[in-house]
């Protein structure tokens, strides 16, 4: 990835490492409550959070911000909240729990507002393949990875270890991720998605191109209509002294104003004026 002063290129490789930054904080009076709700039969979602900052501009003292997030429920009595009861329970036993469709794989970020996802791509993914026909009523993110989490145990506490599985549906879509070349665990890969971001137009045209690129594109073309229109095309108050059959009435009254300004009878000048004006609000008397 890279930028310019005005431009972010168009797409970024954005790599999450595998494990959490920090250890886990979590105090066993509130452990404790969590299970309790994973137990019962409360709502409980999983959610997935994103941010995408651009460069902080100078002139507006503020960085522009992208966000999104995704949720998956985890309904109750099922084997996916027994899951979380049994990892919470006994940390550090090197359990894996597995959330499908949770992670997006290809994002987009517009010039402005919500990161979403690049609907082009997800078509070709969800319909272009060989030996998989997609069920009309498949999820929507069913081309979404399957976050695979576990909670170790380190000198620090307990650290939560993220993996994502491509859909096995959907094939040669999707870039693997790298394995990390760090500590001891070198078998791990990255969390991986590949954000496609939109130029983001410089501070002085912001607020005149808010509506995007296409708003921009067609505020263009009406401009250079209306200035191609103008070339060939004569306004109406044009037309009538322009296609008048005969002048000269209307210039013999011109020429009569001029004289009797000069002669500095002001009255005439103005009854002369006052017929001109008539003759230009009733074209249809010239």
């Amino acid at each position: 990835s890279g930028r310019s002063n005005h431009f972010i290129l168009l797409f970024q490789v954005v790599n999450f490492r595998p494990e959490s930054e920090v250890p886990w904080g979590i105090s066993a009076a509130s452990l404790d409550a969590l299970v309790e709700q994973l137990k019962g039969n409360s709502s409980i979602n999983f959610i997935v959070s994103m941010e995408f900052s651009r460069p902080y501009d100078q002139k507006k003292k503020d960085g522009q911000k992208h966000n999104a997030q995704w949720s998956i429920e985890i309904e109750p009595n099922s084997k996916l909240r027994s899951e979380w009861v049994q990892i919470l329970e006994s940390q550090g036993s090197g359990q894996t729990i597995s959330m499908p469709e949770a992670f997006p794989s290809y994002l987009l970020v517009p010039n402005e507002g919500a990161v979403t996802v690049p609907s082009p791509i997800v078509s070709a993914i969800q319909y272009n393949q060989d030996n998989y026909q997609r069920p009309k009523n498949a999820s929507d993110r069913d081309w979404f990875d399957t976050v695979k989490l576990s909670l170790a145990n380190s000198t620090d506490g307990n650290v939560w270890i993220t993996q994502t599985e491509h859909p096995s549906q959907y094939t040669n879509v999707y870039f693997n991720a790298s394995k990390v070349t760090y500590g001891i665990h070198r078998d791990r890969t990255y969390v991986q998605t590949i954000a496609f971001v939109d130029k983001a137009f410089p501070s002085f045209f912001a607020k005149y191109l808010q509506g995007g690129v296409i708003a921009m594109y067609i505020s263009l073309v009406i401009v250079v209509g209306r200035l191609i229109r103008a070339l060939f095309t004569h306004s109406p108050i044009e037309v009538m002294i322009t296609e008048i059959p005969n002048p000269d009435f209307l210039l013999k009254i011109c020429l009569d104003i001029y004289l009797v300004r000069e002669a500095k009878d002001f009255f005439l000048e103005q009854d002369l004026f006052a017929k001109l004006i008539f003759l230009f609000r009733s074209p249809a008397t010239l």
